[in-house]
């Protein structure tokens, strides 16, 4: 769900392309998009408690850490997890991702292993079911 939200948050800041980054053992992810950078304060210091990522900051609070990190055309929000977290099913936020998404290319690296929803989606249908033989 949090995934979900990151991925969210980057297509409303107008990103065309967000490559998500996952390494289950230990469990560590980034987001990355070329959107709107996420802004910083006039001290060029995030602002603590109100950049944004709301849900998935409390989340974050008791289990690992993140980084939001602006970049010259983005953002990059990576999270290192420091106790056992309940990965839920990816690929089911894979395919929530893919079919709720318009004119975005988003790509899922899992342990390796990479999805790539085309921002046509002609390769939804494919997608959607070598995700789904992979749960079989």
């Amino acid at each position: 769900m949090h995934l979900l939200e990151l991925v969210i948050n980057s297509i409303n800041a107008s990103a065309t392309r967000v490559v998500v980054v996952i390494n289950t053992n230990p469990l560590r992810f980034e987001v990355i998009d070329n959107g709107c950078p996420i802004f910083k304060t006039y001290n060029n210091e995030l602002i603590e408690n109100d950049h944004g990522l709301g849900q998935f900051s409390f989340f974050m609070k008791e289990r690992g850490s993140y980084a939001i990190v602006p970049m010259l055309k983005g953002t990059k929000v990576s999270a290192v997890f420091d106790c056992d977290v309940v990965i839920g099913d990816l690929n089911a936020t894979m395919i929530t991702t893919f079919c709720t998404v318009s004119a975005v290319e988003i790509t899922y690296i899992i342990d390796g292993k990479k999805y790539n929803l085309k921002k046509d989606k002609s390769n939804l249908t494919q997608l959607i079911k070598e995700l789904r033989d992979e749960n079989s």
